[in-house]
């Protein structure tokens, strides 16, 4: 029996000491000795400690010696030399063992963990550099029960939405922390996603305990039958600059639109003051001559041709007005359109919001156009102005925008910009492209007029067509640019 059981211990798969009360080891299995590729001799006694991480030796033997003296059963790990020459982590277990009632030693196992441990240690590092990512990028992450309510949350989370970490994670405690005005909406948006098991996405305000209010986005996904995933996002600075950069672009938009009026109201006045200051004392010194007694018929007569001459100069300043607006040569060069008109759409927001207009898109596939970005930018920002000013004050219907863009051919793209508006009159249909025409109470009716020009300086055109069913629809088309050379 004894014969069998010294058979039975040496070949289990496992790495078996055994250790007497003076602390010197008597035994090692053949699959300890296998492992380090020492001999028996070399182990036996404190022999083993040798092929022990020379770093992993005093911690290892304080725990050994202090397990002796309690008679306490034995776990450390440590780094163990493999026969190949790496050093590999073990689980080393034992617990004391007695014969005849009086305590023999230890007996024990170790148990190679090397690839638990690295496993371990990187999940770690991953959780760490998790923990600064989400510090650093305002963002946390939870699992929520949505039948008992209960939660589970990063740091992230807890920091985000003002929590102690002592604090027990509930659905409930979230809803509390939502600013009044959200909460309906966010419990509503959660319980239809709970119920659908559907992705779930919502923005709030939350409430701080020192009263300042945070932007907030989550996002989940439904996990098992009663769980979800997510993560919060922190918004507030986005939000903040968003809203100021909205409140800039307003502004930059009133001042460049009234830049703009207000440089060609100063070239128009500089250029045709003189002529038409030099007409009226012509036009004065005229009556003064038919007023003499008897008339001075010569005088008045050169006089009156002076008066023309200064009428046909102010006339030779509006055209070469008119001349600058459509022969200057813009700048080409390759740009997508639907972004460029994306980004002048953002220029108008803020009235957008102000007014309570509500705009839709429909972009054809990204294409490019060879052109001035700004100039076209300029015509679609004044088209989308107009049907601003022509929707914005509708009684009996909510103003709309929509812009569109589309191929018309191979080689042409086409951008339109509809309104619901009252629409332009059929009688002057045929002359808003004319300069200084225009059917509003005040302005110069030079917008349209610049527009058409810039269009048609890119080999384009503009028109306009009554909406349906009722509205304008401005659409300029322009040329696609042709694919670069590999």
């Amino acid at each position: 029996m004894e014969i069998l059981h010294d058979e039975l211990i040496q070949n289990l798969p496992v790495m078996m000491w055994r250790a007497k009360p003076d602390m010197c080891c008597d035994y090692f299995s053949k699959d300890f000795t296998s492992f380090t590729g020492r001999s028996l001799e070399q182990e036996l006694g404190h022999g083993w400690l040798e092929a022990v991480y020379p770093d992993d030796r005093e911690v290892s033997f304080r725990v050994w010696n202090a397990a002796f003296n309690a008679l306490d059963e034995y776990s450390t790990k440590f780094r163990l030399r493999h026969n190949s020459g790496e050093y590999r982590w073990v689980l080393s277990r034992g617990r004391p063992f007695s014969r005849e009632g009086k305590f023999a030693g230890y007996i024990g196992i170790c148990t190679d963990i090397h690839e638990q441990v690295i496993l371990e240690a990187s999940l770690r590092n991953k959780e760490a550099w998790l923990a600064d990512a989400q510090t650093l990028s305002q963002t946390g992450s939870f699992r929520w029960n949505v039948r008992t309510g209960q939660d589970e949350w990063s740091d992230g989370t807890y920091r985000i939405l003002d929590f102690d970490k002592d604090v027990t994670p509930r659905y409930e405690r979230v809803v509390q922390r939502v600013h009044p005005e959200d909460r309906a909406h966010f419990v509503e948006t959660c319980a239809k996603a709970a119920m659908d098991r559907a992705h779930l996405f919502v923005e709030y305000r939350v409430i701080h305990r020192d009263g300042t209010i945070h932007h907030v986005q989550t996002q989940s996904r439904p996990e098992t039958e009663d769980t979800f995933v997510g993560a919060v996002l922190d918004v507030t600075e986005r939000r903040q600059t968003e809203a100021m950069l909205q409140r800039t672009q307003y502004e930059l938009s009133r001042v460049s639109r009234i830049s703009t009026m207000g440089q060609l109201a100063a070239s128009i006045a500089h250029e045709i003051n003189q002529p038409l200051g030099s007409a009226l004392a012509n036009a004065a010194a005229a009556a003064r001559w038919l007023n003499a007694e008897p008339p001075a018929m010569d005088e008045t007569k050169e006089t009156i041709q002076e008066l023309l001459a200064d009428i046909r100069r102010a006339s030779d300043v509006i055209k070469s007005l008119r001349a600058l607006t459509s022969k200057s040569q813009p700048n080409f060069t390759r740009f997508p359109l639907n972004e460029a008109a994306l980004q002048t759409i953002k220029l108008i927001k803020g009235e957008l919001d102000y007014r309570k207009l509500s705009v839709s898109f429909e972009l054809d596939n990204e294409v490019e156009v060879l052109g001035d970005r700004v100039q076209i930018q300029q015509v679609i920002l004044n088209l989308l102005l107009n049907a601003v000013e022509a929707t914005g004050d509708l009684s009996d219907r909510t103003g709309s925008i929509r812009l569109t863009t589309s191929l018309v051919a191979c080689d042409r793209i086409r951008i339109c910009v509809e309104d619901n508006g009252p629409g332009v009159p059929a009688s002057a249909q045929k002359q808003i492209f004319d300069a200084f025409y225009t059917t509003k109470t005040s302005g110069m009716g030079m917008g349209l007029s610049i527009c058409r020009s810039i269009v048609e300086a890119h080999s384009g055109t503009l028109d306009y067509a009554d909406a349906e069913p009722t509205g304008s629809s401005f659409c300029f088309t322009l040329p696609i640019a042709a694919k670069p050379q590999p």
